[in-house]
């Protein structure tokens, strides 16, 4: 790997793999832990709660930070400090600050009180036993007696302990609420015992350290506060404690006056006596003065000094609110201090995927430590898993067991060992699957793990298109397990739980695990033997022989002990022989590691002293859980436990620590258990105590699991039992269940955050807090720009679907613009429609919208906000959701700054019809499309830009791609239209594809198995396998031969000759025999095993030429026909008798339209569909001794070019058989196959139809369509349209906008002979005439729109009425091209050949000729004019002349003709000094148009484009043109013809067929065939805006509204006309702006045709080019932020 100054530290050896020496993870959690005395720090801490905590941890969360502060001072429960653990557990969280916290990790107060001084949990025996001695010899024996009653000795302690015995163990009714009594005499009893024990002790070890028995620092144990211990931890092995820590002092002048005073006794330590405790004084003092000035400095503590008050700190005190505020002000900077500070220490990569991966293998790393730290003894399972892998076999190796078994640990002790075991160095790739966000699902799994292997071998990182695309990722990732490793460099992979994968991108069908290996690679893979995704069988499906698994077996009982005992010593304890012998019987009863784990749990606190017979030990996994879970209830309370595990329990993706908290904030009932005996300590702030969960995770640590998810740290319960029991416990019954998904719905909604009140009863202290404040965090969809809150789009939809909150997943989730958009950028769409359920009406139509734009939305999610208002605006006032949806949608639009285009009215196809998906990412012409018999997959075909065949695979349950199926050489492709074989085995799990060679794929795993070997052959037909696939057949093409392959050899085994073509053949008699038809007429029976023709027979007069064959379903017959449609039906069962014969069942003539006759399919024995070259195809219906009924299908403009028939579905008993066509007039019509009636016209497609299949699905029958727009379509066929819109029957022909007025008036003419004109504002047709136009132009002096027809016509029509003004007849064939010169010169050509002079007319006066142009030999095909006054021209070319010629504009003469090869297109520089020309050839060509040198070359772009130069357009420095090319790839080219520099525009997929730049030299816009318009920035070549037609774009028109908003009407070939509003950069969308352009008036007003609102309309600024003016009204205001109210 090269060498980086920016990879972190270590990060070499962990993308290795190595797991020792790790450093220490990246935090994303600011952790504090608040040292103070509780009840003289009161006022200072509420003040922190209420005014700086919030502050602190909004401004974490726009860092992506977490903050947390740990206050173990208040909200503890009696029974919780029982065992005396409270300064241990404070302990233990300091230490968790320490080493989680990201940045600063403790803050301390110290004011005049030392504090509480508990007395020691246990003592060393032998310290004890010194210390009890001098006890002795001062105390009496009561006192003596006292101290070894409460402290017993542990010999399980290793060294032995002395332990305080729990408060209850001696003074039983602690807790007995229900005899207050005696709860009140056990209470003040203890009391009086531990002041008694603590002045013994500390008598005791005062004079023990005097005397030299113990040392000075020993004796402190028994005197030093809680305080004082948590500053000391808090500062121990800190380096730079400025840093990290704040401290705060506070003396109160004059305190100690009135000792007797409640408020002295707070702020105060005080003996019994009432006097001052001068001990605690002195201490207190030291360590303010000396302990911590010494360790931090002076200048790191805020010293204050106060006056004393009666109430002590009082807020209304001037100098003691200053004092407070002050003190707030320090801590939220000191506090944000420390943050930026570590956050600029953190190393700075300046990759981020450098930084993720790092963090994603260092997590990985860190957990295989801690598995690897616990694990004991299993070697007879390491041996044998050691033992498979060092036969190298080739094929993963899967362990699996039950849950519990140990298998996360054996895969970790494997990552560790590996290398040292086989005696090779490995690069080991490690993940412990969900156990972190990377690792939660297959696609960002294989994302992480094909970065490592990269890293570790050296090679270049994968690029964000393949990294994106799981398809193309699945593929990189194969091919680097087959290329990457050596034997000087093995790889070993190792998924542990693959069951814990998200069932996305089908990752349980372990179709992305490659089944068979290259040398130097291992695989291993660890599951459950049984799980709901059935991961195991799943794998036995692909991966065979009992070698390849190794099933965990249960942990022998000797084993099983040696490992209890190895952990006890871990913790420094060990077991009596009884303790062990119990243990060892229960044990017995249930051998696996995890029951061991919790019985090490449970007995790793057992004393020496507890009696066996007390304790029962469990009996199984669940039982141990049970009880673990009934001990939490009793030391935590019934009700926080089953609440706050089951939360951990109801959350889908792990729950943050800080998010737990919060929800228990949220959860009344758990508040009302926590505030029994006291208050909230801060008035109107109301939450659940840190201490509280703190408590809790202490306890159950052990088995949860910390992982990744959202970009924040969670827990989750580790081991799947764990989950089992918490449900059955705590979410077994539906009230518990909505209770909990609710409160977590609540939380992520921000329902509780910061701010919002929440009033509360606590019952318990009969009180109301109305103004209560939970303090719970904000949950914004993004903390700041691009710091997405992840976590609540994961969570949030799941609980409110759980929680049976509807309405609000509706409105916040599912009908949300924002969380849409959001989601859609920060995860994928996959991810978002799982948020999605069919909740109703409006819903599923939403989820039908969100399906047909996916192609769209997965590659830019930035065009939701177009793609909804394209497709659902039509049904705004039929549901409020949607509404609010494109409302909102409108309001994103007015507020973003991103480029972005979106239409003015619904133009896209709409959810509702027949149209269900859109399958995109085709490179070409789909050419094949299919399914498995099954109905779970579907194949679609098409070339490469290589022109090599490839195979889309995808799944039909999710919609979603799952492979790419590509077997490259190094032939030549074929030619472009060469069909795609394909063949799917009868067990749908294989198939055999290619053009001029064919390969075998496995469709499970997406491999190659085997590369057929084709000898020189060029193509190939009729592929098929054989019944038991075995054997691969084809037929060579051209030529006469049958090949067969076997399926287990890539070598051909044989070839059948045949003397002339061979159209059709198929296997008889189980394989043995082969029967084929030729186009000659014959049919031959063959023997495949001696591969001899056993005889030959005419089945056609000599002369006929056979065309197609078939065979019925049944098999029993073979249809033939040929090429004149005479049509012959053969009983098959003489060809499989020892003599065969030919025997017609059936003979009949169906001539043909237009001959060939090109297909036959049999969709019964007696239902044939037959297709020949024309637009109709028939249906036949054979009977026994009469004629067949044969039924034309007219319907189609176009030629048939496919066909396919499917069976009534099962589940309806009203439907029909279906003939399904697809044509070249772009469209699919549905039929009944029984009487021929067209049910319904399938359209959607923007070009010729290829081919098309049927599949059956869930709830019925869909129609899957291939086609040369490169898309799959998937359609019910028998739905019909849901909404009618205004638009043209066929195709555009041409488009043009009046800029000049208000409103924009557009006009379209189509193939359908109607003229449209249409209010752009509205996005509206006003007027429709009946006129056949092909060209138009706008003149303006006149509001005038002439169009030129096909009949030779022109017609003028009012712009504002649509009315026509006059027509004139101008040739005697079809207008062909028309532009628009200075003056209102109208030039005009036709198609008639017999009139080649170009018209050049007076559009002023009706179309009077001015001149004729005649000098072109073939017709015009081009014309533009020259502007420049001082030597003004026309320009026109002849494709077929070659030829372009400039003509005089006053006289007609011709000044010059330029020769350019096919020119096609043509365009003059803004200054009219330059001529550009683009040819059919890819050629470009520019020309001088100066006076003094018209028609000289001056440069040419040749040999970069072999294809049709479509368009032109000049910048407005007239040096670059933007070149749009008829191309598959690099289609759009920025030309610096002058100094012959180029740059490509990116991003079209197909041909560029208009494109033009802004005035000011910005922008570039382009249309295509791809059926998008793009956006992009001219210096830049960047793609700012793209917007999908979802039809090829053939024209459009535009006008500049304001700076950097333009609005668009464009005509496609499916005839709609779509009005789109681009809006970039610097776009003004809210606010007013003036509106300089006047209304155009008229005495038919548009607004009795079409309505609309003037103060919504557009202008065009003064930089759109006009000729002419308008009268009209006075000026008027609008709102440009009006321009979505269309939407």
């Amino acid at each position: 790997m090269a060498s980086d100054c920016n990879y972190p530290a270590a990060f070499e050896s962990l993308v290795q793999g190595k797991t020792t020496n790790l450093p220490s993870q990246e935090s994303n959690v600011v952790r504090v832990f608040l040292s103070s005395t509780f009840t003289d720090t009161i006022n200072e801490r509420n003040q922190l709660l209420k005014d700086v905590f919030p502050d602190i941890q909004k401004y974490c969360q726009g860092k992506g930070l977490d903050f947390e502060v740990v206050d173990m001072r208040w909200g503890v429960r009696d029974n919780a400090t029982a065992d005396h653990l409270t300064s241990a557990l404070c302990i233990k969280e300091i230490e968790t600050c320490k080493r989680l916290s990201m940045g600063p990790h403790f803050v301390g107060f110290l004011g005049n009180k030392y504090g509480y001084r508990p007395l020691p949990p246990s003592i060393d025996s032998a310290h004890f036993d010194k210390l009890f001695q001098v006890i002795q010899s001062q105390a009496d024996p009561e006192e003596c007696k006292l101290v070894t009653d409460w402290y017993v000795q542990d010999t399980n302690a290793s060294p032995p302990l002395h332990v305080l015995q729990p408060i209850t163990a001696l003074l039983s009714n602690f807790y007995n609420e229900e005899q207050p009594e005696l709860q009140k005499k056990d209470r003040d009893d203890w009391w009086r015992i531990f002041g008694r024990l603590q002045r013994i002790l500390q008598r005791g070890a005062k004079s023990a350290a005097v005397e030299g028995i113990i040392s000075e620092e020993e004796s402190l144990v028994f005197s030093e506060s809680v305080t004082e211990t948590e500053i000391r931890q808090g500062l121990k092995d800190v380096s730079n404690p400025s840093e990290n820590c704040l401290f705060f002092t506070r003396d109160l002048q004059g305190i100690g006056v009135k000792l007797e005073d409640e408020a002295t006794k707070r702020y105060m330590d005080l003996i019994d006596d009432g006097s001052i405790d001068e001990e605690a004084r002195t201490s207190l003092e030291n360590l303010k003065t000396k302990y911590l000035p010494s360790v931090v400095g002076e200048d790191s503590i805020q010293r204050y000094t106060l006056p004393w008050t009666p109430s002590g700190i009082d807020p209304s005190h001037p100098m003691h609110a200053k004092y407070l505020d002050d003190i707030c002000n320090k801590f939220r900077d000191g506090i944000t201090r420390m943050i930026d500070r570590s956050l600029k220490l953190r190393p700075e990569v300046t990759d981020q995927a450098v930084a993720n991966l790092y963090e994603e293998v260092l997590h990985h790393a860190k957990f295989c430590h801690t598995k690897c730290s616990g694990f004991h003894g299993r070697k007879d399972l390491m041996t044998s898993i050691q033992d498979v892998l060092s036969k190298n076999p080739r094929k993963p190796l899967i362990v699996h067991g039950v849950s519990g078994s140990g298998k996360t640990s054996v895969m970790a002790m494997l990552a560790r060992n590996a290398s040292t075991w086989l005696k090779q160095e490995f690069v080991v790739v490690l993940r412990f699957l969900g156990t972190s966000g990377q690792s939660s699902g297959i696609h960002s799994t294989l994302q992480s793990i094909c970065r490592q292997i990269c890293f570790a071998y050296g090679l270049e990182q994968p690029t964000s298109r393949i990294l994106d695309d799981y398809t193309e990722l699945s593929k990189l990732f194969r091919k680097l397990v087959a290329t990457v490793a050596t034997s000087e460099k093995p790889l070993l992979l190792i998924f542990d739980s693959v069951d814990q994968l998200s069932p996305a991108n089908d990752a349980h069908a372990m179709n992305w695990l490659p089944m068979s290996l290259p040398p130097y690679v291992q695989v291993v893979v660890s599951m459950l033997s049984e799980d709901e995704y059935k991961c195991r069988e799943k794998a036995h499906l692909l991966l065979s022989g009992d070698s390849c698994y190794i099933d965990m077996q249960p942990v022998p009982q000797e084993t099983g002990l040696e490992i209890l005992n190895s952990w006890l010593e871990m913790k420094q304890r060990k077991l009596t022989e009884a303790q062990l012998v119990k243990v060892s019987t229960a044990f017995s009863g249930c051998p696996q590691p995890l029951f061991l784990k919790l019985l090490f749990e449970t007995v790793v606190h057992w004393k020496s002293y507890t009696s066996t017979s007390e304790k029962a030990l469990p009996t199984s996994v669940r039982k141990a859980i049970t009880d673990l879970f009934a001990d939490l209830e009793h030391k935590h309370g019934q009700i926080v436990i089953s609440h706050a595990l089951g939360y951990i329990s109801s959350a889908k993706n792990g729950i943050a620590e800080a998010e737990i908290e919060d929800v228990l904030s949220c959860d009344d009932e758990v508040l009302n258990d926590v505030y029994q005996y006291w208050d909230p300590p801060a008035e109107n702030i109301v939450r659940s105590p840190p201490s509280l969960w703190k408590r809790i995770h202490y306890d159950v640590t052990e088995f949860l699991s910390e992982r990744q998810s959202g970009g924040k740290t969670v827990i989750a319960w580790y081991h799947r039992q764990f989950i089992e029991a918490s449900e059955d416990r705590y979410l077994s019954q539906k009230e518990t269940i909505l209770a909990r998904h609710q409160l977590l719905a609540e939380m992520f909604l921000g329902s509780y955050s910061v701010g919002n009140v929440r009033p509360i009863i606590l019952e318990k202290r009969k009180k109301v807090f109305s103004q209560a404040d939970r303090q719970v965090a904000p949950q914004p969809l993004e903390f700041g720009v691009g710091v997405y809150n992840r976590r609540k789009l994961l969570e949030l939809p799941h609980h409110l679907a759980e929680a049976g909150m509807l309405e609000d997943l509706v409105s916040n989730v599912l009908c949300n613009f924002s969380w849409l958009l959001t989601k859609l950028r920060c995860f994928s769409f996959l991810e978002l429609m799982m948020d999605f359920r069919p909740l109703n009406e409006e819903i599923n139509i939403l989820i039908e919208t969100m399906y047909l734009a996916s192609s769209n939305l997965k590659v830019d999610p930035l065009c939701l906000a177009g793609q909804l208002v394209g497709r659902v605006g039509d049904y705004r006032s039929k549901y409020p959701n949607l509404e609010k949806l494109l409302h909102q949608a409108a309001d994103w639009i007015q507020s973003s700054c991103l480029p972005v285009i979106v239409p003015r009215a619904p133009c896209l196809i709409p959810p509702g019809g027949p149209l269900r998906t859109i399958f995109g990412g085709h490179p070409s012409v789909v050419l094949r499309v299919m399914c498995t018999t099954k109905g779970d997959l579907m194949l679609s075909g098409c070339l490469d830009l290589e022109g090599l065949p490839m195979l889309n695979v995808w799944n039909m349950s999710t919609l979603e791609l799952v492979h790419t199926l590509q077997k490259k050489n190094n032939e030549s492709p074929a030619v472009k239209s060469s069909k795609i074989n394909i063949c799917i085995t009868n067990n749908s799990r294989y198939v055999v594809f290619g053009k001029r060679s064919l390969a075998v794929f496995d469709l499970v795993i997406g491999e190659c198995l085997l590369d057929l070997d084709t000898e020189d052959m060029t193509s190939f037909s009729n592929l098929q396998v054989d019944s038991d696939d075995s054997r691969i057949l084809a037929c060579s093409q051209p030529g006469n031969l049958v090949c067969v392959w076997s399926m287990t050899d890539d070598k051909k085994n044989f070839s059948l000759q045949h003397p002339a073509e061979v159209i059709f053949f198929m296997l008889l008699l189980a394989g043995k025999k082969l029967l084929s038809v030729c186009s000659e007429g014959k049919f031959r029976v063959w023997c495949l095993k001696s591969q001899e023709c056993l005889t030959c027979l005419d089945g056609f007069d000599e002369g006929k030429v056979l065309s197609c064959a078939t065979i019925t379903p049944s098999a029993n017959s073979l249809v033939t026909g040929s090429t004149d449609g005479q049509i012959k039906v053969w009983s098959l069962k003489p060809f499989v008798s020892s003599e065969p014969s030919l025997i017609v069942e059936s003979e009949f003539a169906a001539p043909v339209t237009k001959e060939p006759l090109l297909s036959i399919l049999a969709h019964s024995d007696t239902t044939l569909v037959l297709r020949d070259s024309s637009s109709a195809s028939r249906i036949c219906h054979l009977y026994a001794d009469q004629e067949p009924n044969i039924i034309a299908l007219k319907g189609h403009d176009g030629l048939i070019t496919c066909t396919w028939t499917c069976d009534p579905d099962a589940k309806d008993s009203d439907s029909l058989a279906l003939l399904v066509t697809g044509s070249k007039d772009d469209t699919l019509k549905v039929w009944s196959l029984e009487d021929g009636r067209c049910i319904n016209t399938l359209k959607g497609h923007s070009s010729w139809i290829s081919d098309v299949t049927t599949v059956t699905m869930s709830d019925g029958p869909r129609v899957l369509s291939a086609c040369n727009d490169k898309t799959v379509k998937m359609w019910i066929p028998t739905k019909g349209e849901v909404m009618e819109r205004d638009r043209h029957e066929s195709s555009g022909q041409c488009v043009a906008l009046a800029t000049h007025t208000n409103p924009l008036i557009g006009i379209s003419g189509s193939k359908d002979r109607l003229t449209k004109f249409w209010n752009v504002n509205e996005a509206k047709c006003f007027f429709t005439a009946d006129c056949a136009s092909v060209a138009m132009e706008i003149l303006e002096g006149q509001d005038l729109a002439v169009c030129g027809t096909d009949k030779g016509e022109m017609v003028a029509f009012n712009l504002v009425t649509g009315s026509e003004v006059w027509r004139r007849s101008v040739f005697k064939k079809s207008i062909s091209v028309m532009a628009l010169a200075p003056k209102q010169t109208l030039l005009l050509c036709s198609k008639d050949g017999s009139d080649k002079q170009i018209r050049v007319c007076d559009g002023a006066n009706q179309l009077d000729e001015k001149l004729r142009l005649d000098g072109h030999d073939e017709v015009t095909t081009a014309l533009r004019a020259s502007v420049d006054s001082e030597n003004p021209m026309y320009l026109s070319a002849s494709k077929a002349a070659g030829e372009i010629k400039a003509w005089d504009s006053a006289m007609g003469f011709c000044l010059q003709t330029m020769v350019h090869e096919q020119v096609f297109s043509m365009e003059v520089s803004p200054n009219s000094k330059f001529l550009a020309t683009g040819s059919n050839v890819g050629t470009v060509k520019v020309w001088s148009l100066a006076a003094t040198s018209v028609g000289s070359l001056l440069a040419e772009l040749s040999g970069l484009y072999k294809d049709t130069i479509v368009c032109l357009a000049f910048g407005q420095e007239n040096r670059y043109i933007v070149v749009g090319a008829h191309c598959g790839k690099e289609q759009l080219l920025v030309w610096d013809f002058q100094r012959k520099n180029r740059r490509f525009l990116i991003g079209h997929t197909h041909a560029v067929m208009s494109v033009s730049i802004t005035t000011n030299n910005k922008y570039v816009f382009s249309s295509s065939r791809d059926c998008t318009i793009k956006v992009w920035s001219f210096d830049t070549t960047d793609l700012l805006a793209s917007f999908d037609c979802q039809s090829q774009v053939k024209f459009f028109k535009y006008a500049e509204i304001a700076e950097d908003h333009y609005t668009f009407i464009a005509t496609n070939q499916s005839g709609t006309i779509t009005m789109l509003d681009l809006l970039l950069a610097k776009a003004k969308r809210r606010g007013d702006e003036e509106d300089t352009r006047p209304h155009v008036s008229s005495s038919a007003p548009m607004s009795e045709v079409s309505p609309y609102k003037p103060e919504v309309l557009n202008k065009p600024s003064n930089g759109t080019p006009t000729s002419g003016s308008v009268t009209g009204e006075d000026k008027v205001k609008k709102k440009i932020s009006k321009i979505c109210t269309t939407i």
